[in-house]
């Protein structure tokens, strides 16, 4: 009995020596899933912060790109306001040069006119034997100029020449009336 106590001993002592092994081995087990757990946790903390950073930065760019569209947005209104005044002008520009043009030309044609009556009345002055000739020359002339001069008024919508005559040209008007009468 004795020897089977000594091998039931060394048997107890064997199964105790195996047991710490696996009791050591069981914790270093412990130990590495918990290192690798630590790891997984720590990745996973990384990976949504990260993920956070990412959605706030693109969150900040997006609002970026709104406010800058919106600005441009409001930019643009504000050019196309400019740049129908602006067109709104020059076209007020065209209109008050095409109508000064007209004038301009109707000044023309009623300075002609007097320019023509002028040098009928010198004539006459100088030469009254030949005036007559001379006055109904330019009366027929200065009949179809004025004539002219009334359809193309008429055309572009201005009043006739004839119409709104200088003072100068009435007191020349009444001047030949008057040497017509007397000469006849």
């Amino acid at each position: 009995m004795q020897m089977e106590n000594i091998r039931l001993k060394d048997r107890n002592r064997l199964l105790e020596d195996e047991t710490r092994e696996l009791t050591q081995i069981v914790r270093e087990h412990e130990r590495a899933l918990e290192t690798v757990m630590d790891r997984f946790r720590t990745q996973t903390f990384m990976a949504q912060q990260a993920m956070s950073d990412i959605q706030r930065a693109h969150q900040r760019a997006l609002l970026i790109e709104q406010k800058r569209n919106a600005l441009l947005e409001r930019e643009m209104t504000r050019l196309r306001s400019v740049l129908d005044h602006v067109t709104g002008r020059i076209r007020h520009a065209i209109h008050v040069q095409h109508t000064l043009d007209d004038e301009e030309q109707l000044t023309m044609a009623q300075l002609e006119t007097e320019n023509a009556q002028l040098r009928l009345l010198l004539a006459i002055a100088e030469d009254p034997a030949a005036a007559s000739t001379h006055m109904a020359e330019h009366v027929e002339a200065a009949s179809e100029s004025e004539a002219e001069d009334v359809r193309a008024a008429t055309r572009s919508g201005c009043p006739s020449p004839t119409a709104k005559t200088t003072p100068a040209a009435a007191a020349t008007e009444e001047l030949m009336q008057k040497m017509a009468n007397d000469y006849y």
